[in-house]
């Protein structure tokens, strides 16, 4: 559902302000939008046509520029088609008023959310400050319009780690960081290389005015090439700098979270992959006290098939018949307990209707006695080696340093065997994922391989697709607006499908153990899809296949393929950047769980209904979805903020943004979710450096067809250089686990650590 109604607002936001808009401008008298703008006649349909990198971009009537000494022909797999296909429009002539079309929009969907925000908000502050009512969020949120934004600024790391988690907390720290290098970053570019590009250019853009900033701008082989590269060198060394200092900054963070583990967590280990002769709680015990002597060992719960004797279908009707039973009081409850308005149900089609509360606890007690013998008979079965004990399972040791301890020993040759890791939070838990068969999980990994792999061969075409569909639409006046957002939503809005489909591949095929482990494996495909479907997708072509098979062929054709292809779309990416604001604006507006609370609230109490509304979607709006996306945005701040210094600019605002949003959502308005201790921050960063590769590809093949010599490129292959070995330092940070000399020399908590529910025994077998 969620899917659908973000899906259908993105679509219905910027037609409906499109109507207004015109209406507006009808009852005026005025004409089109680029009559208001510029006085000259409406651009016709946007070129988009992919140019070859042998001919620099000429307006009207401009000459041909000559060839450069150091031109490569892409032997790749033809992008022409790709790049008109999938909506992203080539730059050009008239694209100027789309762009500033389109800016106008964005704003007024921007002001229509903060209206609604407003609106909203103090209507139903059980949304909005739901953390603050419940007493663990920062502050009271300032009185007046624009309260929040000043709350939001001033919150510290600190403030949303105890808010939010350390997860939540880091993550707002990648978009400080993010923010802090594009300030370095984009106003030099815009306010520095943007009028140089303009005035020592040689004016090779014409009359595309959009462009007069960008490298579009430059001749081929003239000497401004030389400062780009320096230029380029000093990106490259920003973020480089923003890695290590994030870094340094996360590893005390991160250290102190693991000692603010509870005991019973901090004490356990995870084990997969159990060899069978020790597949019993007293066998696998007794190999645990020979590898650590000394009753070390306080207790072992190997992961048990409860299928047999039915342990786990009667455990999930009594907890079924629960559950209707407290809706079904809760209904009573409503009506003041009158007897004669207790609720009734029928137990059977053709049964008379009986009193639902006495039926529901009936249930449950008949049930009791079910589940009790059919555990002690799971219990004596698991007293023999194998049978129903499976290959998974958690040791629990006396103290912290053993546990740590134990997670160093490497116990066999096979990498298989005894795999050992930190346990999840007994809540996040996916126990269906622990009671696999293993060679049946090995088959359903393949599968799952498989369908990623299909579904990145057959994205594009269904990108093709969407995309195609926005180009037949004709909005008759209200094309210019139209133009300015159909492509852009459309590539955004197949992108937004993405991570439910992955999801569902992932949760259906991969055993991933714990929920927030899922959000991890999302946070790397997802990003991966979106480098092909969004950054590079004019250099991928519309056949993944045909593009795979020209790099295996000829790797080196990747510098010229990007350079041919990338640096002609700038235009759209300062449109698709444009339009993240208002994106991220409906957000803010949390409209889906609005929409769910009240829906919910006419037949329940105001804190059930809220409780049934969260929490969000976790496929789009989760912290491993959120990781991807964001990376994916600083990936086009760099890569194309060299090339047109308006893209970087949009992108240090849209962070920004970003951090103003957030930065109140985390701490005052969603729930708190699982916390894995900052591992997406470093996720983040991480491709951050990847995004520094595709970055310097880009660049030594833009440079190499370009250049008046080889001087630049050498000056970027030395920059490319000095980012491989900031990633090897980088990598060679240990985060992941606890040091055992900072394990051994304590110290203080003084943050709120995540609250730890159940134990470490399967829901059906726990008494």
């Amino acid at each position: 559902m969620a899917l659908h109604v973000r899906s259908i607002a993105m679509i219905g936001l910027p037609i409906l302000l499109a109507l207004l808009f015109a209406a507006s401008q009808t009852m005026g008298g005025s004409g089109s939008l680029e009559d208001a703008l510029f006085d000259e006649p409406a651009p016709p349909a946007l070129e988009l046509l992919q140019r070859s990198a042998k001919v620099n971009r000429i307006a009207k009537g401009a000459d041909d520029v000559a060839h450069g000494p150091h031109h490569h022909k892409a032997k790749g797999p033809k992008t022409v088609s790709a790049q008109a296909a999938s909506g992203v429009s080539g730059n050009g002539v008239g694209n100027l008023p789309i762009f500033i079309t389109g800016i106008i929009t964005d704003l007024m969907i921007i002001l229509v959310c903060l209206c609604m925000f407003t609106y909203f908000s103090g209507k139903y502050p059980i949304i909005y400050q739901d953390n603050h009512l419940k007493g663990f969020a920062p502050s009271e949120v300032p009185a007046g319009t624009f309260g929040w934004c000043k709350a939001s600024w001033n919150v510290t790391l600190d403030e949303v780690w105890n808010s939010a988690g350390l997860d939540h907390a880091m993550l707002l720290e990648f978009l400080n960081l993010s923010l802090n290098t594009f300030k370095w970053i984009a106003l030099p570019m815009f306010f520095i290389m943007g009028p140089m590009n303009c005035a020592f250019g040689g004016n090779a853009a014409g009359l595309d005015h959009e462009s007069w900033f960008s490298m579009g701008n430059v001749q081929f082989h003239v000497w401004l090439y030389w400062p780009i590269s320096f230029a380029i060198v000093y990106v490259a060394w920003c973020v480089c700098s923003m890695c290590h200092v994030g870094v340094k900054k996360f590893l005390p963070m991160r250290f102190e979270w693991l000692r603010a583990v509870e005991k019973v967590q901090a004490n356990t280990i995870m084990m997969t992959g159990i060899p069978t002769e020790f597949q019993s709680d007293q066998k696998c015990k007794e190999f645990w006290d020979t590898m650590l002597p000394g009753g070390r060992v306080v207790s072992v719960n190997l992961v048990k098939d409860t299928s047999d004797g039915n342990v786990k279908g009667l455990h999930a009707q009594k907890v079924a018949a629960t559950y209707q039973g407290k809706l079904a009081e809760d209904a009573w409850a409503k009506d003041d307990k009158d007897p004669d308005k207790r609720p009734k149900i029928k137990t059977s089609f053709f049964g008379a209707q009986e009193d639902a509360i006495d039926a529901y606890k009936k249930q449950v007690d008949e049930l009791v006695p079910q589940i009790t013998e059919a555990k002690n008979n799971v219990y004596k079965k698991a007293q023999d080696v194998a049978g129903v004990n499976l290959s998974a399972g958690f040791v629990t040791f006396k103290d912290r340093s053993d546990a740590e301890v134990a997670l160093s020993l490497e116990l066999a040759a096979d990498s298989n065997l005894w795999v050992l890791d930190y346990p999840p939070l007994p809540q996040d838990i996916i126990w269906e994922d622990l009671t696999q068969d293993p060679n049946a999980e090995a088959g359903r990994a393949l599968l799952g391989y498989a369908l990623t792999a299909g579904l990145v061969i057959v994205y594009m075409p269904l990108v093709v697709f969407i995309c195609n569909v926005a180009e037949l639409i004709n909005m008759g006046p209200l094309q210019p607006i139209w133009s300015s957002e159909a492509p852009s939503l459309g590539l955004t809005i197949m992108v937004d499908f993405l991570p439910t489909i992955l999801m569902l591949i992932f949760t259906h095929c991969f055993s991933l153990y714990n929920k927030t482990a899922a959000q991890y494996k999302l946070s790397v495909w997802y990003w991966w899809m979106n480098v092909l479907y969004v950054v590079c997708v004019t250099a991928l072509g519309t056949n993944f296949l045909s593009f795979a098979e020209t790099l295996a062929k000829d790797p080196l054709s990747l510098f010229s393929l990007l350079a041919d292809t990338m640096p002609e779309c700038t235009h759209y990416y300062m449109n698709y950047i444009g339009m993240q604001y208002y994106v991220h604006a409906m957000v803010l507006t949390r409209y889906v769980p609005l929409i769910k609370f009240t829906k919910a609230s006419r037949s329940h109490e105001e804190q059930e209904a809220k409780d049934m509304a969260e929490p969000e979607d976790q496929d789009y709006y989760g912290i491993g979805s959120r990781t991807a996306r964001w990376s994916t945005l600083f990936c086009i701040g760099i890569v194309y903020g060299t090339l047109s210094p308006p893209v970087s600019l949009l992108t240090f605002g849209l962070f920004a943004w970003l951090r103003l949003i957030y930065g109140y959502l985390w701490p005052w308005a969603e729930t708190k979710k699982s916390d894995m201790g900052g591992i997406f921050f470093m996720r983040a960063l991480h491709n951050s450096y990847l995004s520094l590769h595709i970055y310097m590809v880009l660049m030594i093949g833009v440079f190499c067809q370009r250049a008046p010599s080889w001087g630049p490129v050498l000056v970027i292959a030395i920059g490319w250089a000095s980012v491989f070995h900031s990633q090897k330092k980088f990598n060679e940070f240990k985060w992941e686990r606890l040091p055992y000399p900072v394990l051994a020399e304590g110290g203080k908590v003084t943050h709120r650590i995540q609250e730890l529910k159940g134990n470490y025994v399967q829901p059906e077998l726990n008494d």
